[in-house]
């Protein structure tokens, strides 16, 4: 058989290439058209069938961490602080706000607005190359000082001092040399922390006034772990609401591969839910922030036991109260944090995202391809997300629903596949 002349071929080529064009912009149902059409869209469409089913279990939906609204007052607002605490507060005040970590206070334990000296290691930290070197001079320094303060005390030589500062109770002047106690300053952890909390303060705050909880108290994160995400306690409290597995369980998604815990916002939303329901038996804000730290069962006993649900008059029993030291600070630290913080003004805009949550589970790269993003970004979009998903060991577990950082400037569906 003799073979067609090129340019003959050539040209057939081309009538055919214009007559499918055609047939396909007049929509016209032959073979020819369908066939071109598919020719056009090619890449796509091979994309799709690729992953058509999976993408197919991704269904948006509102997340309701998203759904909030702007709090009255913002976060202006004032914080409750019982005049009984007000000392208290003003002590934490100064330790949050004023002291730098390189100076220690020496106090006593049950009324830390009495002190007794200050410890000054800044010469310490400047001429060590070492942080951890200095730290350990300085806490021999401190251990020095606090040898000499016990010594006076018990020598009796500042008992008129002491009883004019507690307010003339003998037993407490005679307790203070068992009681002193080293706190550092937290005015650097301070600023360390609203520097981290700053994307996404603002809007938990909106969350938990949507919860009806006050919205400076979204700022307990700060004393728990200065707002940092990823911390985990001894006890097993992770993220920066230190929520205990129980409790995150009951409000948040935890199981293999996925921790909301350790997201800001979602954590956020679960402290608040939990802060809005012990409110409920305990009464007063008050008394809730504090069973936040010590467990409202331990509260509801200090209640009954002292007949009063005036939280200055049960922290003032001091450890026959029942509270160790950071039960009978905590709501006072926090107080104190919120009322530095108060003018600090903070981006309330929710963040902008979109959310899809999944029908069966998937991996991270598929569910990343289906929505126009790559693993590693939404990986940080979704801090709970473990490191056996991100790096693709475990699926994306199904019920998890995946934010979607989505530019302000992207148009377009948000899933990429869908047909």
């Amino acid at each position: 058989m003799v073979p067609a002349h090129p340019i003959h071929s050539v040209r057939t080529t081309l009538r055919l290439g214009v007559l499918v064009a055609l047939l396909g912009v007049l929509g016209a149902g032959s073979a020819a058209s369908k066939v071109g059409r598919k020719r056009a869209v090619k890449p796509v469409s091979t994309t799709v069938k690729a992953q058509g089913t999976d993408c197919g279990a991704l269904r948006k939906v509102k997340a309701p961490w998203l759904s909030v609204r702007e709090t009255p007052g913002g976060r202006g607002d004032v914080v409750e602080v019982p005049a009984s605490l007000e000392r208290r507060v003003k002590f934490w005040m100064r330790v949050w706000g004023e002291t730098p970590q390189e100076v220690t206070l020496l106090v006593d334990r049950a009324h830390p607005w009495v002190q007794h000296a200050e410890v000054d290691c800044q010469d310490l930290f400047d001429s060590h190359r070492s942080w951890a070197v200095a730290s350990k001079d300085c806490q021999r320094r401190v251990t020095l000082m606090r040898k000499q303060v016990v010594a006076r005390l018990k020598s009796g030589r500042d008992d008129l001092r002491l009883l004019r500062e507690l307010d003339g109770q003998q037993a407490w002047v005679k307790q203070a040399p068992r009681n002193v106690v080293a706190i550092r300053g937290k005015r650097a952890e301070l600023e360390a922390a609203m520097r981290r909390a700053g994307p996404h303060l603002g809007h938990v705050e909106n969350v938990f006034g949507t919860t009806r909880v006050p919205a400076h108290y979204a700022r307990l994160a700060i004393v728990e772990s200065q707002w940092q995400t990823d911390v985990v306690s001894p006890s097993g409290a992770v993220g920066a609401f230190q929520l205990m597995p129980d409790t995150g369980q009951r409000y948040l998604l935890i199981r293999d591969g996925v921790d909301e815990r350790r997201d800001p916002i979602r954590s956020g939303r679960g402290a608040a839910r939990y802060l809005a329901e012990v409110v409920k038996g305990l009464g007063s804000w008050p008394l809730a922030i504090t069973a936040y730290n010590s467990g409202p069962s331990r509260i509801k006993q200090l209640v009954k036991r002292h007949k009063t649900r005036e939280l200055g008059h049960i922290v003032d029993a001091g450890q026959r109260g029942g509270f160790g030291f950071d039960g009978q600070n905590y709501y006072a630290q926090v107080a104190a944090v919120a009322r530095l913080t108060a003018d600090r003004d903070m981006p309330s805009e929710p963040p902008r995202l979109e959310t899809v949550e999944l029908r069966k589970p998937l991996p991270l790269a598929t569910v990343a391809a289906c929505l126009q993003q790559t693993p590693s970004r939404l990986a940080r979009a979704n801090p709970a997300l473990g490191s056996a998903v991100v790096r693709g060991e475990q699926p994306v577990p199904k019920g998890y629903v995946v934010a979607v950082e989505v530019p302000e400037a992207q148009r377009g569906p948000l899933l990429a596949t869908r047909e």
